[in-house]
């Protein structure tokens, strides 16, 4: 059996598989290949609640394509769902260096940062993700933690308006916890 694409691939016997590549570029074409597998394996051991599998996985989609943001962002969201901040908001950093400011990845950053407890950093983060357009379903919930993280700083003046815009851009315009959060910073 043989396949053409970015290797050549030979079946000598069952179970046995020889891979020839003949350029850098296709070595590379390869390399990204079998990360993005990784990655998609990482993210199914993550669905199933297997985070430390899911981290091997991504980080060896790392290692082979270590410019990759959204890699970093998946394996940053496992150390996030692990309580392992500290490694969440280093990966997420990281990401944030390779490229462009994007608003999702400076949105998880601002919220790796608030359960860290550095709400000046989180302010930061999650402002800047506004400025730079974030997704529509996460809007309620960035001026939701950006309200909470001036409360928590004593900014009360500038929770509520944050707090306002967290209830009128939530579904249905009825969170509750939204609706306490803004009760207690006024």
């Amino acid at each position: 059996m043989n396949h053409q694409g970015p290797a050549r691939v030979q079946s000598p016997g069952p179970g046995r598989w020889i891979i020839h590549v003949e350029t850098e570029e296709d070595r590379k074409k390869l390399r990204v290949y079998h990360a993005e597998l990784h990655n998609s394996r990482g993210l199914a051991w993550r669905q199933l609640g297997n985070l430390p599998q899911a981290v091997v996985d991504i980080s060896t989609a790392i290692d082979l394509h270590p410019e990759s943001q959204e890699f970093l962002a998946n394996r940053a969201g496992c150390f996030a769902e692990q309580g392992l901040f500290d490694r969440s908001d280093a990966d997420l950093t990281k990401a944030l260096s390779l490229g462009q400011r994007d608003a999702m990845l400076l949105y998880q950053r601002g919220l790796t940062r608030y359960a860290q407890a550095r709400y000046r950093d989180a302010i930061y983060d999650l402002k800047a993700s506004l400025e730079n357009g974030p997704q529509d379903h996460a809007v309620a919930d960035l001026f939701y933690h950006l309200g909470i993280a001036y409360a928590n700083l004593g900014r009360h003046a500038y929770a509520v308006p944050c707090l306002d815009q967290a209830i009128l851009k939530s579904p249905g315009h009825c969170m509750p916890h939204f609706l306490h959060e803004r009760a207690k910073a006024l």
